[in-house]
């Protein structure tokens, strides 16, 4: 994603059973990316209703900073899951956010003759 974009949005979904109300815990940690410097690092509940089998878009806010940088990752962890239910094989991710600022101009203006 773009940290234009402001929102990293990741899809969340429950299988094998939708049986009962759930929720799950996404936590998020930093990496190359800082928590509250680059990303809003609170963690956040999806819930399920009986028999609900939608994905769930979790929003996470984006630091769009001035600062000229590399790509950064952050990583998203799904834990404490409730009603029964049991976090899955695929329960960590990274995101990545690509930096959206302009290379500083050269030393000296860059645009004249030599």
């Amino acid at each position: 994603m773009n940290e234009a974009d402001r929102t990293a949005q990741v899809y969340i979904s429950r299988n094998y059973s939708w049986s009962g109300a759930g929720t799950v815990t996404v936590t998020l940690a930093s990496d190359t990316a800082t928590a509250g410097d680059d990303f809003a690092a609170d963690p956040l509940t999806v819930s399920w209703g009986d028999s609900d089998s939608e994905l769930k878009l979790v929003d996470i806010p984006i630091v769009n900073d001035s600062a000229r940088e590399s790509s950064e990752q952050f990583t998203l962890q799904l834990s404490d899951p409730t009603g029964g239910a049991v976090v899955g094989p695929r329960s960590t991710t990274s995101v990545t956010v690509s930096d959206d600022d302009a290379a500083p101009p050269p030393p000296g203006g860059g645009g004249g003759r030599l």
